[in-house]
């Protein structure tokens, strides 16, 4: 499961342990995906991300490009 935990905003994204995060949003666009499909997949753990208190979910640009290369989730 997810760990909640409050993470510090500059400039619109959200950043922890100096990784760059991506909305939901710009995932999808970057993978060709709906937005629906990866807050599902940060929600199922399938990708790591994480879920504010205001219900905004992130991904790792690190996770992403995991992804993107077929090791994550399909």
């Amino acid at each position: 499961m997810l760990q909640w935990s409050l993470r510090t905003v500059y400039d619109g994204r959200m950043t922890t342990e100096n990784r760059k995060s991506l909305t939901t949003g710009q995932a999808a666009k970057l993978i060709g995906r709906n937005s629906r499909t990866v807050r599902r997949w940060v929600d199922l753990g399938k990708v790591e991300g994480y879920k504010t208190p205001s219900n905004l979910r992130y991904v790792y640009q690190d996770a992403l490009d995991t992804l993107m290369n077929g090791t994550k989730a399909n």
